[in-house]
């Protein structure tokens, strides 16, 4: 699957259970591949070359 990221994530804190995660490393506008859905959260490789869950939420999905 393929996910455009639609938000400004370096502005979005999302805060389970009180602790604060910063979304710095997705960029607006860019297209990503989606490794795998884990409960409602995509698995993306980010600008830092890893790959880490962001909530769906973040993206819009351009091809399934």
């Amino acid at each position: 699957m393929k996910v455009k990221c639609i938000n400004d994530a370096k502005n979005i804190d999302y805060k389970p259970n009180d602790n604060k995660i910063y979304f710095g490393d997705i960029e607006y506008g860019k297209i990503y591949v989606v490794i795998s859905v884990e409960k409602d959260w995509f698995r993306v490789v980010d600008s830092s070359g890893e790959d880490y869950l962001y909530p769906s939420e973040l993206f819009e999905i351009i091809e399934e």
